[in-house]
């Protein structure tokens, strides 16, 4: 309905950079203190997001805490950054609460144990591949088992739904390896899983050296996404979100497959722009849809640690200024 927002919770920091990343995300200093002053200020910027929503009578439907990695905090801070956001389930029914949780390195029992009981029922554990010389080359610093071990631990603990992430063309890959890499992600059985094709951007260590390596070609990519949906159609998954980027190897989309009723609401809001979305957190984006259902207007967080403590204040002032301007467009 109008009345009803998603909300988005960026974590912008992980373990270590990747090869192919090009996001503006740092990594997470480990450091007490300056995790408490980051949480703190997420924390505020959460309770400023629970006013607005209180003020203006809005339901939430979706939670997104995403990165970056957000389980690249350590389980002090991680606990209460999942506490604070999870005051946000009261402001709506059957609330989904999604965590990216995607690098098997940040993984504990503890933030499994606190996730289930703040009521977290979709997590995202990104594998990106299933070969271990390819996560050295990436500079993901975790293996195939501790991947493996982590999606066992999440279905032991009760954590109700998990998405899986690859990406199609990371460097010196080959058909057979992706295509062998799906089929050991499959076997997993995640309720989503989401298939991306590497692009190549300025920003991202990879593309400075992009020569020292070899990549598949968009033929290759072409038939190797007509070949993942029948193997996802084979054990009942289907399409149902696509998205593009720009400087991909190939310029189909990115696809993401889902048993039934097991579909991400969120990424549905966000990738069709079916309705507002409240971001939180350094970076974060906030995109509100008018009531005439066709205006969408943007405020984008500081990316910068300092500038975003720094403008807090006039930022969360235009954010609720996007919500009154939303009534006007539906008036006009």
């Amino acid at each position: 309905s109008d009345e009803s927002v998603a909300i988005y919770i960026h974590i912008p920091y992980c373990p270590s950079r990747c090869l192919y990343c090009s996001f503006p995300s740092g990594i997470m200093p480990d450091n007490d203190e300056f995790q408490q002053n980051f949480c703190l200020g997420v924390e505020e910027d959460i309770a400023a997001v629970v006013q607005l929503i209180s003020m203006h009578g809005l339901s939430v439907n979706s939670v997104y805490i995403g990165g970056g990695t957000p389980t690249s905090l350590s389980d002090k801070y991680f606990a209460r950054l999942i506490a604070k956001a999870a005051i946000l389930l009261d402001y709506g029914c059957d609330v989904e609460f999604t965590v990216e949780a995607g690098r098997p390195d940040t993984f504990s029992l503890e933030k499994l144990v606190i996730m289930k009981e703040f009521g977290v029922d979709r997590i995202s554990i990104n594998s990106q591949t299933m070969h271990e010389r390819t996560l050295a080359l990436i500079g993901r610093n975790h293996s195939i088992k501790s991947l493996i071990d982590a999606v066992n631990a999440t279905q032991r603990v009760g954590i109700k739904h998990i998405n899986m992430d690859l990406i199609i063309g990371l460097p010196n890959e080959t058909v057979g390896d992706i295509t062998y890499s799906v089929r050991e992600v499959l076997d997993l059985e995640p309720d989503n899983f989401t298939v991306h094709t590497l692009a190549l951007k300025n920003g991202a260590p990879l593309y400075d050296c992009q020569n020292k390596y070899s990549f598949i070609g968009m033929q290759e990519v072409e038939q190797l996404l007509t070949e993942i949906k029948t193997m996802a159609s084979k054990q009942a998954y289907f399409p149902y979100y696509l998205y593009r980027q720009h400087y991909m190897l190939s310029q189909v989309a990115n696809i993401g497959f889902a048993k039934d009723g097991t579909e991400c609401l969120y990424n549905i809001i966000m990738m069709g722009e079916y309705g507002s979305v409240i971001g939180a957190g350094l970076g974060a984006a906030t995109k509100i849809l008018a009531k005439d259902g066709y205006h969408l207007s943007k405020l984008y967080l500081p990316k910068n640690y300092g500038e975003y403590q720094k403008e807090f204040k006039q930022l969360l002032a235009k954010r609720e200024k996007m919500f009154i301007n939303r009534y006007e467009w539906g008036n006009r």
